[in-house]
This record gives C-alpha cells, sequence and structure tokens, in this order.
C-alpha cells in the first residue's frame, strides 16, 4: 500500500505540472536545457534525462520505476515525465497510481526514488587514479574531470563532458543519437566519437 501512494504521488505530480486547474496557466516542464548547467558537484542534484541506471551489451535497458521497482524497459513500457526526467514505469498499475497521488505522496515518492537512483554505479566515462579523475569526451578530448565539469545523466551511463559546448552539442542530439553514443561508451569504457 505504501509503494502504491508513493508512486500515485510521482503520476500526480506530473498531471498537476502539464494540466492546467481552475483555468491557470500550466507550467511548462523543464527543457533538457534546463541539464546543461549540471556539473560534478552538482550532480546530486541534477535532473538525470531519464530512469533508466543499465544499458546491456545488446542494448537493452533497465529503469529504477517510482516505486523502487528495476525492470527491463520494453516498448510497451508505460511513461510520464516528472520535472525534466522521462521516466518508464515498471506498469499500467504504478502509472495510475501515479496519478492519483496528492503532491506531499509525489515529493516523498521522489524523495526515496532519488535517494536509490543517486546509489547507483553507472557507467562511465571517467576514471580514477592517484586522487585524480580523468575523461574522454566524446570530442576526444582528455580532461580532468572537475566539480565545474558538465555531465548528462542518461540511459544507465554518465557522460561528463569537457565544457558547456560538448555538453549542448549531446543535448541538442536527437534521444536515439544520444542513446547510441552511450550504449556505445558503456561497453568500451570511454565515449565514442559523436561527431563533434
Amino acid at each position: 500500500m505504501r509503494t502504491f501512494l508513493l508512486v500515485t504521488a510521482l503520476v500526480a505530480a506530473s498531471a498537476t505540472a502539464t494540466a492546467a486547474p481552475y483555468g491557470k496557466t500550466a507550467a511548462k516542464a523543464p527543457s533538457s536545457a534546463s541539464v546543461a548547467t549540471t556539473t560534478h558537484a552538482e550532480h546530486a542534484a541534477s535532473v538525470p534525462l531519464n530512469n533508466v541506471v543499465r544499458v546491456g551489451a545488446d542494448g537493452k535497458r533497465t529503469a529504477l520505476c517510482c516505486c523502487g521497482h528495476e525492470f527491463a524497459v520494453s516498448d510497451k513500457s508505460p511513461t510520464m515525465s516528472h520535472d525534466g526526467t522521462s521516466f518508464y514505469m515498471c506498469g499500467e498499475a504504478c502509472k495510475a497510481a501515479a496519478v492519483a497521488a496528492t503532491p506531499q505522496e509525489t515529493a516523498k515518492t521522489m524523495t526515496a526514488w532519488r535517494a536509490k537512483f543517486d546509489q547507483t554505479s553507472f557507467a562511465t566515462n571517467a576514471v580514477s587514479t592517484g586522487g585524480k579523475t580523468t575523461a574522454v569526451c566524446g570530442c576526444g578530448a582528455v580532461f580532468t574531470v572537475t566539480d565545474r565539469s558538465p555531465v548528462i545523466v542518461e540511459n544507465g551511463v554518465k557522460l561528463y563532458c569537457c565544457g558547456e559546448a560538448c555538453h549542448e552539442h549531446l543535448l541538442k542530439m536527437s534521444a536515439s543519437e544520444r542513446m547510441a553514443l552511450e550504449t556505445k561508451s558503456a561497453s568500451e569504457g570511454k565515449p565514442a566519437a559523436a561527431g563533434m
């Protein structure tokens, strides 16, 4: 029952953001551009582009539903958006429960989901050795990851970029182009060339 209430909250907040009650103007969901200023230090408070936590070598994705359940994403997985994150839901029951949630239930659900999501070990292009973290950007540049390095968290991969220009370039790619790059990066342990 508790999980049901938590999931319910997620969808209700999503519905609240898109359906303008009582004739008021609906709030716009953050665009992917709002993720552009996310830095290494801000990752804990950043907005992931989706809730995928792993992508297999075969391209199959595993997502962490807002109810806390990990599941294989399929073409039939229900989806919804909440505060700039595209969520794959583990089933129609979770989505229905989320739609009926109060804002307080949504906040509680999202806090629990985010705590679990932030504990995930993502595939990444960053490597730490001798107290120094370096990465290979999609443009091919090798750089030191700092608290100001832009990062994209999507499809089970955390990609650090050498600068805002590369970060913006990746965000402007289509979702399928980014996923191909992220999947290749995860399987090779470094970013694939992104045509930058």
